[in-house]
């Protein structure tokens, strides 16, 4: 097997240096108020940055603590570069003395990566184009480094290879692992070659899917004629919220009183209660669906409130997955019904792993008679 080491921490420097920066400058904020009651906004956002500061502070030293407790990891693959069209197999070396009572959870993603701008200007973007998960719970085995953890993947050829040329819109593959332990969990990426090579195929045949062995996660239920998706989000998700939005709109505030025109704060706080809705939608949200030969009924509702949308079984042709939203590194499929007329209507969103989604359109599609 080939060897392809972890991806380099340049990242954890970069943070370390902004965190360091930005607490330098915002530190003397503390000293420049009167801290008394009542605190108004212009004070709450005063201690703000500061707080901010120390925040990067404990996330980069926690990235530290955990590149020290399990060092640099390895990966063993078949062959380089991995050709599209093929199933990548091979194993992760990590330094863990014991199996992670979850088990190690994988993830494969075809990333776009544009940069936007120039000099101090300049922006990262990241679109995911696709992605696949697993979690190995029992195939993890005892190695003198550590545990050596055995995975395989099935890359499809019509994927985007990987695209190094021009480094303001690259397309790379990454393999994520990570896994939760007692103390600092284990995490680790590594960089990967896939390629289209010359005469080249498909060699992976036809997907074959079974619904019946499926087994849902615990945030999708599945019933004999419906099927309740539950929110999947995590307590990191809820921090952002409970942070980023108190400073968005306090940030507002203070400008205001500092004479900022009213329409330009009335046009940010617009966005951010846009962004706190699709936040929220992704956080509370739940999507009943209840099927038969006849009909597909979806229903998204927020607390108990929402719309239902029936769509005739007979104006369907297909149920097919595709990529919906991404929160942060990390992209949600959604499952979509492939009309007649051509148009397509999507009936769930926010599943975490493509397998799920794949296996739910597979049951819908039974239930319906497709």
């Amino acid at each position: 097997m080939r060897e392809v080491k972890e991806s380099s921490d340049v990242g954890g420097w970069c943070l370390w240096g902004f965190a360091i920066v930005w607490s330098l400058f915002s530190l003397p904020l503390l000293f420049l108020v009167r801290w008394e009651l009542p605190v108004d906004a212009k004070k709450i956002l005063f201690a703000a940055f500061p707080l901010a500061g120390l925040l990067l502070i404990l996330v980069a030293l926690y990235q530290t603590l955990q590149r020290r407790k399990y060092g640099a990891s390895l990966c063993r693959i078949e062959r380089v570069p991995i050709p599209l069209g093929t199933t990548l197999r091979g194993e992760l070396e990590a330094r863990l003395r014991e199996m992670p009572a979850s088990g190690f959870a994988l993830r494969l993603a075809c990333v776009r990566r544009t940069v936007s701008g120039s000099g101090k200007n300049r922006s990262v973007h990241e679109r995911i184009l696709w992605q696949d998960e697993q979690t190995v719970e029992h195939g993890p085995m005892p190695s003198p480094h550590g545990m050596r953890v055995p995975f395989r993947f099935d890359i499809p050829w019509e994927c985007e290879p990987t695209d190094l040329t021009n480094p303001d819109d690259s397309v790379i593959w990454k393999l994520e692992a990570s896994a939760e332990v007692p103390g600092i969990d284990y995490k680790a990426s590594f960089d990967l070659p896939v390629m289209r090579t010359e005469g080249g195929r498909d060699e992976l045949g036809p997907r074959v899917h079974s619904a019946l062995a499926w087994q849902p996660p615990r945030e999708i239920a599945v019933g004999p004629d419906a099927i309740l998706i539950r929110p999947g989000s995590r307590f990191s998700d809820w921090v952002f919220v409970v942070v980023f939005f108190p400073i968005w709109f306090a940030g507002l505030a203070f400008v205001r009183q500092f004479g900022a025109p009213l329409f330009i704060v009335l046009f940010f706080a617009a966005i951010g209660v846009l962004v706190a809705l699709i936040i929220l939608d992704f956080l509370v949200g739940r999507t009943a669906l209840t099927f038969d030969r006849t009909r597909l009924t979806t229903r998204r509702t927020w607390l108990g409130l929402g719309r239902r949308i029936t769509i005739p079984a007979a104006e369907i042709t297909r149920l097919e997955t595709h990529i919906g939203s991404t929160f942060g590194n990390r992209a949600y499929h959604d499952v979509r019904a492939v009309l007649r007329n051509g148009r397509t209507r999507r009936v769930a969103k926010h599943i975490a792993n493509k397998r799920d989604a794949e296996m739910l359109a597979e049951r819908l599609a039974q239930g319906l008679g497709l």
